[in-house]
């Protein structure tokens, strides 16, 4: 199959159209250059979808539209994914991180898996061909080899209620009915029945899925797959009220395989947990904010770095209100670790760039004050991706002393290439802290 042509740029970076200025521009770093047409489509969707989704998801908070003399130009804000426009045209957005491409692609694929609890065998990027299929495209891979996990397990059959006039009794006669259809017709008996079929709502939520994944994908390899799995669904219907199948499920100890696949399942057939927005000019996309993503994929391997028993890791705990009486502004922070003795220790990822103490956002450091007097913790940690531009040495910590506050706010900065070897770094920086208390 065709793979449709592509143009791969970074956060922040700007996209501008093929102009007398072009050239002077593309220098420029964060600059890339497309083709009239292509811009022209895509601004079209973020100005169409804007004006048409007044009080839906706003287009700007991932797309800024700027008007200069040297020509338009559209900033892509702090998300990473895929757009593709409807003549197979795509933009990848990887992080502004200092990676390669690869290792940039890798990573954002990584934290995806981390966000959305793919099991590792279903994302052994040695079998996913990284290189070959954008992250659309992984994705889908993805939850087909989830699915095929699902159907080599053997999909779950259930006994479902059926009513229908019978010539022969089978199961119950339904006394209302058959007075109501079968007076003239004494011939027939109206049963309630029990059938043990595998047209149940889970399995008919999975095949819609399914048949939508064919739409979309791109992939010869994807398509074969999808064809593949849908033999083993071949007694199953589609799903015709998508809604009403999932509020039937009741996921227990006999289903309870099916509760990761059928989370998949609502976000490709509800665009759950994802920014997938559609218009006239875009045939897909597929979008995520980098902050959340980043998150997500320090608190996971914190989880595997603090996992002796003197520890608790508490995920965007969500006990403490900043004020009590009467309780509002809950209170968020990303990770709670508490040690031997119970003490919390408080830490929150930011996915901003930091050079110096200076850069450091005042809206963050109030942040960290107000976990640490509400959490009683006198050691608080901001997290920083670590890049090429960030101190080849610690930031200074922040010690506020006055008036019994006792509060330290320290900065670490997260290696994503090294991400395990990083986190052991922080884990004897958090326990010689620590120890610097008792």
């Amino acid at each position: 199959m065709r793979q449709p042509a592509k143009i791969v740029v970074r956060e922040y970076d700007k996209l501008g159209k093929e102009n007398k200025y072009a050239e002077y521009y593309q220098k420029q770093n964060n600059y890339k250059i497309i083709s009239s047409p292509h811009f022209d489509e895509l601004k079209k969707f973020i100005t169409d979808f804007q004006f048409q989704n007044a009080n839906d998801e706003n287009i700007f908070n991932y797309f800024n539209v700027s008007y200069r003399p040297n020509g338009e130009t559209i900033t892509i804000k702090n998300y990473v994914g895929l757009i593709e426009l409807k003549n197979g045209y795509q933009i990848e957005i990887l992080p502004k991180a200092n990676l390669t491409e690869s290792e940039a692609r890798q990573i954002v694929l990584k934290m995806l898996q981390s966000l959305f609890n793919f099991k590792s065998k279903s994302f052994n990027m040695a079998k996913l061909d990284v290189a070959d299929l954008d992250i659309f495209e992984v994705f889908i891979r993805m939850y087909l080899n989830e699915t095929l996990d699902l159907v080599k397990q053997g999909l779950k059959f259930a006994y479902v209620k059926n009513e229908d006039n019978l010539s022969v009794l089978k199961g119950k006669i339904n006394i209302k009915k058959q007075i109501l259809k079968n007076h003239y017709h004494q011939e027939k008996i109206y049963c309630t029945y029990f059938k043990y079929q595998i047209n149940r709502p889970e399995n008919r939520l999975i095949k819609t899925t399914l048949l939508e994944l064919n739409k979309i994908t791109n992939s010869f390899e994807n398509k074969k797959i999808i064809n593949l799995l849908l033999s083993s669904f071949a007694q199953v219907d589609v799903s015709y009220n998508i809604d009403g199948d999932f509020s039937k499920i009741n996921i227990n100890r006999t289903n309870k395989n099916y509760s990761h696949i059928l989370e998949w399942s609502k976000i490709f057939l509800k665009q759950k947990s994802f920014s997938a927005f559609s218009g006239s000019t875009v045939s897909k996309t597929l979008l995520f904010a980098m902050e959340k993503l980043f998150e997500s994929y320090v608190a996971k391997n914190m989880k595997k770095v603090f996992k002796e028993d003197i520890w608790r890791v508490k995920i965007q705990d969500y006990k403490n209100y900043l004020f009590d009486l009467p309780k509002k502004f809950r209170l968020k922070p990303d990770i709670v670790l508490y040690n031997a003795e119970n003490v919390p220790i408080i830490l929150d990822t930011k996915w901003k760039k930091l050079t110096k103490i200076e850069d450091v956002s005042e809206a963050d450091l109030y942040q960290m004050y107000a976990y640490a007097k509400k959490y009683n913790a006198q050691n608080v940690w901001l997290l920083y991706p670590l890049d090429n531009d960030s101190p080849k040495t610690s930031l200074p910590v922040l010690k506020s002393r006055s008036n019994g506050d006792n509060v330290t706010i320290n900065f670490f900065f997260v290696d994503l290439k090294n991400i395990s070897a990083s986190l052991e770094t922080l884990k004897a920086k958090i326990m010689d802290k620590s120890s610097e208390l008792c």
